[in-house]
């Protein structure tokens, strides 16, 4: 990512511009966008660097929110709940994006970390499908689930993935 990105833990402050990122993002459903990240902020489990805004010149432009969920009966793993972007930045790296919040995620030392989305799109990120790594995701009729080790190469986690109720 540029030197003129920063990223950070979102703040209360950042919450109505998450607000219209989430709306750009997810246009029609950006509402329920809205709610859901409220929701992921309430969790008993929440941690506020799971949460997390990409400034630049002094405007944010990213938002990225991860939940702790289970794999099996075992803890360790996050989800991607929501990426949203400044879609009148036409310059922005979502890529670049993406891997500056993985990064922060793998610091706190969770073993993997999962999403929904095509897996040629996220190969070369070393995301591979889920499934092929005995882990079942929670909706089978959902985009594509795939998972990256954070923690070097294994992964460690099997099992059906156990997310809260208002991400089903």
């Amino acid at each position: 990512m540029a030197d003129t990105y920063i990223l950070r833990a979102e703040t209360v402050g950042d919450r109505p511009r998450v607000a219209t990122l989430l709306a750009r993002t997810y246009q029609t459903q950006g509402v329920k966008a809205i709610e859901m990240a409220s929701a992921i902020r309430q969790m008993t489990n929440h941690k506020p660097d799971l949460s997390l805004v990409v400034e630049r010149a002094g405007d944010v432009v990213a938002a990225a929110h991860f939940v702790p969920i289970e794999i099996g009966d075992k803890e360790g793993a996050v989800m991607l709940a929501q990426l949203a972007l400044d879609t009148l930045q036409p310059d922005l790296d979502v890529k670049s994006v993406l891997n500056k919040t993985v990064e922060k995620v793998a610091q706190q030392g969770f073993q993997a970390l999962l999403l929904q989305g095509d897996p040629d799109e996220f190969a070369d990120d070393g995301f591979v499908e889920a499934a092929k790594q005995g882990i079942q995701g929670p909706n089978q009729e959902a985009a594509a689930l795939l998972v990256k080790p954070l923690q070097g190469d294994k992964l460690g986690l099997a099992g059906a993935v156990k997310i809260p109720d208002f991400m089903q």
